[in-house]
């Protein structure tokens, strides 16, 4: 569990914080991202295009489950550019896993300077 972090958009008052949160997290790249959109409003979509703005490169990996444990369970592995770009629907109950990255040669700050 200490190399994954945890992130719901569900019971949020506004998803302001909880973003910078998970860019911040992300750009780090030393820990698994799992991050639960928040339904019809804030999906996969939406969530990668938030981190490509925030600095996250386009070709890391991405995966979005979606029903699991229920009829039509599914997962779709990716990048974050491709998810952003896509027009596909997805079910409310999605999960979003962002794997940590594998270039720990830049800082998070020499990361975010790339904004």
């Amino acid at each position: 569990m200490d190399e994954t972090l945890f992130f719901t958009l569900h019971a949020r008052e506004g998803i302001m914080e909880a973003q910078k949160e998970i860019v911040a997290a992300a750009l780090t790249g030393k820990r698994n991202l799992i991050i639960l959109p928040l339904p019809w409003s804030f999906m996969p979509p939406q969530i990668a295009a938030m981190l490509l703005q925030g600095g996250i490169e386009g070709e890391r990996p991405i995966i979005v489950y979606q029903k699991l444990t229920l009829l039509g369970e599914s997962q779709r592995r990716t990048t974050v550019q491709q998810l952003a770009e896509s027009q596909d629907e997805f079910s409310d109950l999605s999960i979003i896993v962002l794997p940590h990255s594998l270039d720990t040669s830049r800082t998070a700050d020499e990361k975010a300077s790339n904004l």
